[in-house]
């Protein structure tokens, strides 16, 4: 037969049937590559990577243990609320349970972006911690550094993994002041990549309140301000004389408004109390009148309670102007070290912060003026100056009339829109656009004198043109907080081969500050986390007549960790 000539059926299928036979079945290719998969896991996990689980909450918000992912029924906003590992029903502080403070997680949640407070979280289901893959030869590699997150074992619970950010390094001596982490005299600044994952919220104005008992934190200064809330977001127009004319600028200002509690303190002049019969404390322990100084304070927030108490008491006049002024100044108050993720009694004193960040997207309409962001650490006031006109950037203090940084105006902002940040952390300026930073960080030094206490503690200017604000997003930075070591006068010595670390979650962190040896040994350390490949949530699902609770990934929450 010749060889170009087409084979019988026959042929074709004694053919075919012999290719087929050398090839594997479909089961078996599956099995052999659910077998390869094992391996291959097993290899990375076994030389490389490993996976571990968070379980308490240290580290949050950059790392989450067991929590509750709450939804604010006021203002809408999503954020972590953290409870213990090991019992279901509590607080979050490592150490402590329900009976130290007498309060469970269920009857006191506050909101961290509007302040609502009694949030009822018992019908939230828990989740379980972050899920960490972990290089655990990134350290044969080259020397931890400062800021990084690390995996390791305390030498008196080898058996239990870790996790902290390292703030000292061999042969230092360090002091936690003011907040901030001080090596050898010292202060350490954070790079911005580094202060991003770090930061956290202060107050997102996408997710403003809609209570009646709401007062909006971004107002405009002027009477006559062109600037105009639309949603969350604000305009300004160029069209007021006023402002065109003169070249002024007209600003807009976040204002501190606490909803509710506080511990910070507020005064008003009084000439005497009215009442002969009851005292200040009968109405609320917060409140209370210096005779000799002849003023009215309260602690907190005077609430609309006892305002009424107080009026219907008593019908002078004078005092009815105090008790109001007095609830008004009440409601301003400094940011201070709370998180959301805490109990709010988890933490021994608040501690003010005026170490912060704002981030914003502007959008250029037209015009050839000027856009300005103005911060405060109570000590200097910083403005960043995106000048349309030059299109160049500028970076001064305290109105000095020579800037100490001149820049090209980013494109993608003189052009169209962009994303500007602007951070005081660590006395430190940071100026960026869409990511990328405009000048050389600005660093300088504090005052001998206490810092002011900041009630408006950033601004927006505008003059000459026509522009949008968004996603106007306020930051702050974490708060170290003194505990036995760390402190002034009690300062931490970092060994040959050690380490000191910190949790981001400061308030109820267990590390180098309170173990009684506050160094750890390089030596045991597991490795680098480098992603949360497996953050939780919880989803119902029925199953025959019962509501279960099943784990499922969210992956919005998939991330690189710096």
């Amino acid at each position: 037969m010749d060889s170009a000539t087409p084979p019988t059926s026959m042929h074709w299928t004694a053919s075919h049937e012999r290719v087929t036979a050398r090839e594997p079945g479909v089961f078996r290719q599956l099995a052999e590559a659910v077998v390869f998969l094992s391996l291959a896991v097993i290899g990375f996990r076994g030389f490389i990577a490993e996976g571990y689980m968070i379980s308490t909450g240290s580290m949050a918000p950059c790392l989450l243990g067991f929590h509750r992912q709450i939804v604010c029924p006021d203002c809408a906003y999503a954020f972590s609320r953290g409870t213990r590992y090991d019992v279901e029903d509590t607080i979050l502080a490592e150490g402590q349970s329900t009976s130290d403070f007498g309060v469970s997680e269920y009857e006191e949640t506050v909101c961290p972006n509007c302040g609502l407070s009694g949030i009822n979280v018992s019908h939230v289901p828990r989740n379980e911690g972050d899920q960490l893959l972990v290089h655990k030869h990134f350290y044969q590699l080259r020397a931890p550094r400062r800021w990084e997150v690390v995996v390791f074992r305390h030498p008196n619970e080898p058996e239990q993994a870790y996790v902290k950010r390292v703030a000292g390094l061999p042969g230092e001596v360090i002091q936690l002041i003011e907040g901030d982490v001080v090596v050898d005299g010292v202060l350490q600044r954070k790079p911005l990549a580094v202060q991003r994952s770090m930061r956290i919220g202060v107050y997102d104005n996408d997710f403003e309140p809609l209570s009646d008992d709401w007062h909006p934190r971004w107002e405009s200064i002027d009477a006559d301000s062109q600037w105009q809330a639309d949603g969350a977001a604000f305009q300004f127009h160029k069209s007021s004389e006023h402002h065109s004319e003169t070249h002024e600028i007209d600003w807009l200002a976040y204002h501190h408004w606490i909803r509710r509690g506080g511990q910070h303190h507020s005064s008003v002049p009084l000439t005497h109390w009215p009442l002969e019969d009851r005292s200040p404390e009968s109405f609320s322990p917060s409140l209370s009148f210096d005779e000799e100084n002849r003023r009215l304070s309260c602690a907190g927030v005077l609430t609309n309670e006892v305002v009424a108490h107080l009026n219907d008491a008593s019908s002078d006049d004078e005092f009815h102007e105090a008790v109001t002024l007095l609830m008004d100044k009440s409601h301003q108050g400094q940011i201070t070290d709370v998180y959301g993720y805490n109990h709010p009694r988890s933490a021994r004193q608040p501690y003010p912060v005026h170490d912060l960040m704002l981030s914003t997207r502007v959008h250029h309409l037209k015009g050839d003026g000027e856009f300005r962001v103005r911060m405060t650490d109570g000590w200097h006031w910083f403005e960043t100056v995106f000048d349309f006109t030059s299109q160049e950037a500028r970076l001064s203090v305290d109105n000095a009339v020579d800037p100490l940084r001149t820049a090209l105006m980013p494109a993608s902002l003189a052009t169209g829109s962009g994303v500007i940040e602007m951070s005081v952390f660590d006395r430190q300026v940071l100026v960026a656009v869409d990511g990328e930073e405009v000048f050389p960080p600005l660093s300088y030094s504090g005052k001998e004198i206490p810092r002011a206490d900041a009630h408006k503690p950033v601004l927006l200017g505008a003059s000459g043109l026509d522009l949008v604000v968004d996603q106007l997003q306020l930051y702050r930075d974490v708060y170290y907080t003194p505990k036995d070591a760390g402190s002034d006068e009690h300062p931490i010595l970092v060994g040959p081969g050690e380490l000191m670390v910190l949790g981001d979650n400061s308030p109820v962190s267990v590390d180098s500050r309170s173990w009684e040896s506050p160094t750890i040994p390089q030596s045991l350390l597991i490795g680098k986390p480098f992603l949360v490949h497996l953050p939780s949530q919880q989803e119902e699902v029925q199953i025959g007549s019962k509501v279960r609770h099943i784990r499922i990934p969210d992956f919005s929450r998939v991330r690189y960790i710096h």
